[in-house]
């Protein structure tokens, strides 16, 4: 299946993403000054296994801002992210994130079920309230990828 590009409509914003694959979904999210692309090395080889979808989040990539940039914060993307994976309506998501800056996937807020797949060095600085994601070994995920 070829991959899709999609848009979605999220707390007032359109929000771009690539889409392919089946199985169970895979969200991936860029770090800064870049947008979906940052995953497209690894997009055959997730489709293989698993739902790929990379998301565009609000301030980046190459479409113009919704607004002078007063949303521009941690609170915004994690709130974009959680109403756009709650209105996948897939169930659980892997989530693999680029952390940059540090904190935006970590800070994730812990209400949705989710699985976070981490680098097992990174470090972690959650919100006052927040408990540790579960780790995920990567090796579940890279034996879709050498494959």
């Amino acid at each position: 299946m070829p991959p899709t590009t999609r848009q979605a409509r999220v707390n007032g914003v359109a929000l771009n993403y690539v889409e392919q694959g089946q199985g169970a979904p895979v969200v991936l999210v860029h770090g800064a000054t870049i947008d979906h692309r940052a995953w497209e090395g690894q997009r055959e080889a997730v489709a293989r296994c698993y739902r790929y979808i990379a998301l565009t989040q609000r301030y980046f990539g190459t479409d113009p801002w919704p607004d002078a940039g007063e949303q521009y914060s941690l609170t915004t993307h994690a709130d974009d992210l959680t109403t756009f994976i709650r209105n996948l309506k897939a169930g659980p998501v892997h989530l693999v994130g680029e952390e940059s800056p540090p904190g935006r996937v970590s800070r994730f807020p812990p209400i949705l079920p989710i699985a976070v797949f981490r680098d097992p060095d990174s470090s972690y600085s959650p919100m006052a309230g927040t408990t540790r994601p579960p780790r995920i070994p990567w090796h579940s995920l890279m034996r879709c990828w050498a494959s």
